[in-house]
């Protein structure tokens, strides 16, 4: 039997179990349309984790149910261009850490950059393998 927590929209199970002879207290959830659980040895503790996520999936909830029109076709078409599996928030957190560490230069020049300075048609060759094919005198 599990404990539930909830605000309203979300729902969190708190399960309790004995796991080698220690009580284990398990949390399950959704969030972004996958299960999370989440294992802690004090009841307290996971109880406390349970309010906290409650609190920033109802953030979340709102911040969605607030999205315009504009946003949404934003989301849309974002996730039309990644690579399947390739998850929006992920993109966009690299992006970000790209845009920052190039600081003036753009990512579009930084890509173009690299590309011009590392041909992916040369092959890569271990020391011996390079040495092997000169002429030692």
């Amino acid at each position: 039997m599990a404990t539930l927590f909830t605000n309203g929209t979300e729902t969190i199970k708190l399960y309790e179990s004995i796991n080698r002879g220690k009580p284990l207290y398990q949390l399950a959830y959704y969030t972004g349309g996958r299960r999370v659980q989440r294992n802690f040895s004090d009841q307290a503790k996971a109880k406390r984790t349970a309010k906290r996520v409650l609190g920033t999936l109802a953030e979340d909830s709102e911040l969605v149910d607030n999205l315009n029109t504009p946003e949404l076709e934003s989301l849309v078409a974002a996730k039309k261009v990644l690579l399947p599996g390739y998850a929006l928030h992920v993109a966009v957190e690299e992006h970000a850490q790209a845009v920052t560490r190039l600081g003036k230069t753009t990512l579009r020049e930084a890509v173009d950059f690299f590309m011009s300075h590392h041909r992916a048609d040369v092959p890569r060759l271990m020391l011996d393998e390079t040495a092997t094919q000169f002429p030692w005198g």
